[in-house]
């Protein structure tokens, strides 16, 4: 569906923002980054990570993943006997299978509910919930030092995506308010990036929605088309507006804005002002583009 190696087309009054941003995003300070996740996988700049530190997790939303670690010492002389090792690989599955339950639950699913919550409402969802930590991928145990080292990765996207649990009941919405048939003299954008520099206390969520002043859904899980939605999920998540402008979620022709507002209980959702909703959503082929899923979100760290 994306595909890259396209050009970037960046409207002159948005270039000072872009190198602004641009600049911004490659200052992460990499002291904060856990010790023994990025002993494995070293963290790119452009990656949007959330940290579980009580439970030695990371939630990859950039990625589309949830990923879980667990170092345990060896406390035997010879630890290459078959046995001692099966030992190590069944207690650290273990630890790593209920740490990665705990750090699941930290997943923000919409601005009203983390996934934690979805436990108390209803047991069948919580125990579908749970199954899908006996899916994660369990790598082989790797022998650091005088420790062993355990690594769980769930994926949020996909065919085996745990985000499909949460978008099965949603019903799908036309927009309509902005839309005009006779799109011939009409503006045509294939691509949209919202910039959340203004906004730092936004926060990525599996259920993004954006509104326009008047309350109306413009985008999110209810007007995207299935196929993308599961796949790709509602956005993708980044700390790099040079990124964002060379993914491959974006084509030749990218809208590029910051919200008017963010609203929501933990701050999840954009509010687009309505002149800005006018000029994106008034062509009904940059509608049906932009419901493929190609929307890219910036949160500057």
């Amino acid at each position: 569906m994306f595909s890259g190696g396209q050009k970037l087309k960046i409207f002159p009054y948005t270039l000072a923002l872009l190198l602004f941003s641009w600049i911004n995003s490659f200052s992460f300070n990499t002291s904060q980054q856990q010790n023994i996740y990025w002993n494995i996988k070293e963290k790119k700049k452009t990656d949007l990570i959330e940290e579980i530190q009580e439970y030695n997790s990371v939630i990859d939303w950039t990625g589309g993943k949830i990923r879980t670690e667990i170092a345990v010492p060896i406390q035997e002389e010879n630890p290459n006997i078959g046995k001692i090792i099966n030992n190590y690989e069944s207690r650290l599955k273990e630890e790593l299978r209920q740490n990665l339950i705990k750090a699941m639950g930290y997943l923000r699913i919409s601005d009203l509910f983390l996934l934690k919550d979805y436990y108390s409402i209803n047991s069948d969802i919580r125990y579908e919930i749970i199954s899908y930590a006996d899916r994660a991928t369990y790598f082989p145990i790797i022998q650091k030092g005088n420790s062993f080292l355990g690594i769980a990765e769930l994926n949020l996207f996909g065919k085996n995506g745990i985000v499909s649990i949460f978008f099965r009941n949603l019903e799908n919405k036309t927009l309509e308010k902005y839309i005009h048939q006779d799109s011939r003299e009409m503006e045509y954008f294939d691509g949209l990036i919202i910039d959340t520099i203004t906004y730092p206390n936004f926060n990525p969520s599996i259920q993004m929605r954006i509104y326009d002043e008047d309350g109306v859904l413009l985008y999110g899980p209810e007007t995207i088309e299935k196929e993308a939605l599961e796949k790709y999920g509602v956005c993708e998540y980044t700390t790099s507006l040079f990124y964002a402008f060379n993914s491959p979620r974006c084509g030749n022709k990218i809208f590029y804005t910051i919200p008017f507002d963010i609203i929501g209980k933990m701050n999840t959702y954009f509010v687009l002002n309505n002149k800005d909703a006018a000029r994106l959503f008034s062509n009904p082929r940059t509608v049906r583009s932009i419901n493929q899923a190609r929307v890219v979100v910036v949160k500057t760290p």
